[in-house]
């Protein structure tokens, strides 16, 4: 209970911003941002990829909207015109799985490494009966299959980039979120993307990639126009602006955390934490203790996404 009032109230400041954010000159970035009417583009993700582009990254802005990528894109081109990064766009819809290869040859047509792979982009709470276009629970097979095969399709990548990078550097970041200590619908597809992260992150321990799941903190988003005028009445009194949760994710991108921390729960705005103990002994396969939930999710999730590798 300790570690989830903390992720709501008297959250420490956060250790890295782009005040102290390091150059990141020539380190290939892939961010998500998901397609949210009427939002601009992307929220948390935008915040992020002004971040990385300020500091001379090379971002990928993957998204469903051409047009509202192309739009964040001269934003970020006018805010930092000193920066020699790039920004490029690339189409892809995570509730549709057909679209990720496309996506996945498109990118490595032009780049030949990755560094960090931010799987940022989601739904959270939508209408009852919502589905993904291959017909999976939408959040389930938003937040979970589709991020999870996008994972598989870049992981040669991310291993061959591990050859030129310090053991760790090299990193597949999962949205969390503060609903893993809560419980609901999308709180089990949060508790997934930790499962991913944690089976993900002990397959890639030798291939020195970190995984690491994280909760961008309470954020005045679009992510939450599928709730009720009541909850989000509530929710305001704990709210933050949407930067603060790219200082989470920037934190988890480039901060100082070995590899030996592979598979853990980053919490806001930038700090390691745990979660509530039994969904610790779910991320632990039985071998060790623990009572394999991961395993079995993440077999499962291989088996859905099989096809379109």
């Amino acid at each position: 209970m300790g570690n989830t009032f903390s992720q709501f109230y008297f959250v420490p400041a956060p250790t890295l911003t782009e005040k102290n954010c390091p150059d990141l000159a020539g380190k290939a970035f892939q961010n998500l941002s998901f397609d949210i009417p009427d939002s601009g583009y992307g929220g948390v993700g935008f915040e992020l990829c002004k971040i990385l582009y300020e500091h001379n990254a090379i971002v990928y802005m993957a998204g469903r909207s051409e047009s509202k990528g192309q739009m964040s894109i001269e934003k970020l081109h006018e805010l930092y015109p000193q920066s020699k990064g790039r920004v490029e766009f690339l189409y892809l819809d995570l509730s549709d799985l057909l679209t990720l290869k496309p996506a996945v040859i498109k990118f490595l047509s032009n780049e030949q490494r990755l560094d960090v792979l931010t799987l940022n982009a989601g739904v959270m709470n939508t209408p009852a009966g919502s589905q993904t276009a291959q017909g999976h629970e939408m959040q389930f097979g938003t937040n979970c299959l589709g991020s999870h095969l996008l994972y598989l399709l870049l992981r040669p990548t991310l291993l061959e980039s591990t050859k030129t990078s310090a053991p760790g550097s090299v990193r597949v970041t999962w949205a969390g979120s503060i609903a893993i200590d809560v419980g609901n619908l999308y709180a089990a597809s949060k508790t997934g993307n930790l499962f991913l992260a944690a089976v993900n992150g002990r397959k890639d321990a030798p291939g020195r990639i970190l995984h690491l799941c994280w909760n961008p903190g309470n954020l005045r988003t679009d992510l939450i126009r599928h709730n009720s005028k009541m909850q989000n009445l509530a929710l305001e009194l704990v709210m933050n602006p949407p930067v603060m949760g790219a200082y989470t994710e920037l934190f988890a991108a480039v901060g100082k955390i070995p590899l030996a921390k592979t598979g853990s729960y980053v919490a806001p705005w930038g700090r390691l934490l745990d979660v509530r103990k039994d969904v610790q002994a779910g991320c632990m396969p039985e071998s060790q203790g623990g009572l394999g939930s991961a395993d079995k999710f993440v077999i499962w999730c291989d088996k859905m996404v099989a096809q379109y590798l």
